[in-house]
């Protein structure tokens, strides 16, 4: 048989925190649409870190995804600030 002996290789994992920073997956990530001003893209940064910040209580039983949901958000935030 031909493989035989070799494990399989391991399943796919879904990509949706990966990849590089767009504007619309920016968007979509702090729960913004259109052309936000200053002060929305704070606000929407600020209500997003919030919730995802691994270091909260409601956090604690899924610290990994709230670590990587916290980075992507701050990804978010810092690319549309520099655009």
């Amino acid at each position: 048989q031909p493989g035989a002996g070799v494990p399989p290789p391991p399943p796919r994992q879904q990509q949706s925190g990966k990849g590089p920073m767009t504007r619309l997956r920016a968007l979509t990530c702090l729960g913004l649409s259109g052309n936000p001003d200053d002060a929305e893209l704070r606000k929407a940064y600020k209500q997003a870190a919030l919730r995802w910040h691994p270091d909260r209580r409601q956090n604690h039983d899924r610290a990994e995804e709230a670590k990587e949901k916290f980075q992507e958000v701050r990804a978010a935030f810092e690319f549309l600030q520099n655009l």
